[in-house]
Formats: C-alpha cells, sequence, structure tokens
C-alpha cells in the first residue's frame, strides 16, 4: 500500500490539481474537521463507492489516525482503485500544523 505524508500532500494540494480525497471518518467527526476539499464516504460505505471511484485516478485517503484509511485503501485496492493513504490521518495533519475546515 502506498503511504503520504501531510507535507506531501499538502504539496499535491497547493498545485491545484482536481485530487480525490476521501475521508472516511464518521459524519460527526468529518463535521469537526476535515481536509478542504475532502468528501466524507466513512468507513462503512466505501464498498458502495468502489464503482464511483474506479475511474477517478488516484485516490487518496485519511481518517483519525490512519487505521481506518487503512482498510479503507485494503477494500478499494482490493477492486483496482488507486489508493494512497494519509500517513497517521488527520492527526498527523493537524500535528503538521496543517488547517482543517
Amino acid at each position: 500500500m502506498k503511504n503520504i505524508t501531510p507535507q506531501e500532500l499538502t504539496t499535491i494540494l497547493q498545485r491545484g490539481e482536481g485530487i480525490t480525497l476521501i475521508d472516511v471518518r464518521t459524519p460527526e467527526e468529518y463535521s469537526a474537521g476535515h481536509i478542504a476539499g475532502s468528501r466524507n464516504i466513512p468507513l462503512s460505505s466505501i464498498t458502495a463507492a468502489i464503482a464511483e471511484l474506479k475511474g477517478v485516478g488516484t485516490v487518496y485517503v485519511n481518517c483519525a489516525a490512519g487505521g481506518r484509511s487503512m482498510q479503507a485503501c485494503d477494500i478499494l485496492a482490493r477492486d483496482g482503485v488507486d489508493v494512497v493513504n494519509l500517513s497517521g490521518g488527520i492527526s498527523a495533519w493537524m500535528q503538521g500544523g496543517f488547517d482543517v475546515v
């Protein structure tokens, strides 16, 4: 599985390229703060989104600390989705000094 650091993800986001960033936390967690531009698809719903995510290129996945996003990446990768896990999740993102909305 491919992993990315918060710093690497920030570089990609700053390029202004349209990327697919999925947050697999619960809607409540997502509402409390998330990476700008991310979309909430809870881990419990990720299987239903496979067909949609197959055709979008690389999908970057995050959660709170990296565990659920790794599970989501495993599920998506088994079905041919190109996925990258945010190492340390939103916790590492905020510890790196990056903003949430």
